[in-house]
């Protein structure tokens, strides 16, 4: 699917009657990959836009690909989060439903452990529900720079998690939940706020 910023150029470019060469030297230059461009050359072209010689428009309305765009396979909240949500969804399942539950039928003893990971679970399936099902649609068509950062605290959180149900190291997990939790979940927060203020100023 190509991306609606990118199609709008081309088609009003072309239809000014600047050339193809000049249309991909100012997307390229704004980090544009030739392969989404040639996409775009193509869908505008098969859309029969005829072009209608006239004087181009500055460069400085190119969209920005770093700043923001839509559409990009590469974008963070289209795969990358969502799919590892999905890798430490797997993990936690086959640790809690599997060895953890296994242990905790062997050892009844050591139930009042797995209900904890229950309770931790039951958090991590919030999060996960919440990143794989409502941010990533909401924030899929786009790209900033706190992708990365909120990439990274999802990555340690999810570690945390799956600390919790390893046995015998479950006390470690709980441990850094409890102590650094707290300042990760803020983090989190502030910056999930500021990416809906930065999605909501594209709109």
């Amino acid at each position: 699917m190509v991306n609606k910023q990118l199609f709008d150029y081309i088609s009003q470019q072309m239809k000014l009657g600047t050339s193809k060469e000049i249309i991909r030297s100012s997307l390229v230059s704004q980090n544009w990959s030739e392969q989404d461009v040639n996409e775009g050359f193509t869908v505008v072209e098969k859309s029969n836009v005829v072009p209608t010689p006239s004087m181009p428009i500055s460069p400085s309305v190119v969209p920005n690909m770093s700043t923001s765009h839509s559409g990009n396979s590469t974008s963070l909240w289209a795969e990358g989060i969502p799919r590892t949500n999905k890798v430490f969804m797997i993990i936690s399942l086959l640790l809690v439903f599997g060895l953890d539950l296994f242990i905790a039928i062997s050892s009844p003893d050591l139930s009042s452990f797995w209900y904890m990971m229950l309770g931790v679970f039951a958090v991590f399936i919030v999060f996960f529900c919440l990143e794989n099902f409502v941010f990533s649609k909401k924030f899929a068509n786009t790209t900033f720079s706190i992708d990365k950062w909120i990439s990274f605290v999802v990555v340690i959180r999810n570690l945390l998690f799956i600390l919790n149900f390893i046995p015998f190291i479950q006390l470690l997990g709980l441990a850094g939940i409890v102590y650094g939790g707290w300042a990760m979940g803020i983090v989190y927060i502030g910056l999930i706020i500021a990416r809906f203020n930065q999605t909501n100023k594209t709109i």
